[in-house]
């Protein structure tokens, strides 16, 4: 088997997550904050349910905390 080295870069931006591959300088992907949101909330859906509802307290609690660091860095700067 051979291994492969690649550079890989996710930075957030007003549109959402841009992956970067190895130096560019464009993103090669972009993805919206809701569809990630969204996409996450249908892989834990079953038959109109959801399921595994502490990983998704899991993700809500992550994204608090990302969304305080946001507003004390407004209120910091």
């Amino acid at each position: 088997m051979k291994t492969v080295n690649i550079e890989v870069s996710s930075i957030l931006d007003v549109d959402g997550v841009e992956t970067y591959f190895f130096t560019d300088e464009t993103p090669t992907m972009k993805t919206s904050i809701d569809k990630l949101v969204i996409e996450f909330l249908d892989s834990r859906e079953i038959n109109g349910e959801y399921h595994d509802k502490e990983d998704i307290e899991q993700v809500r609690d992550a994204f608090q905390r990302g969304l305080d660091t946001l507003n004390a860095a407004l209120k910091n700067g």
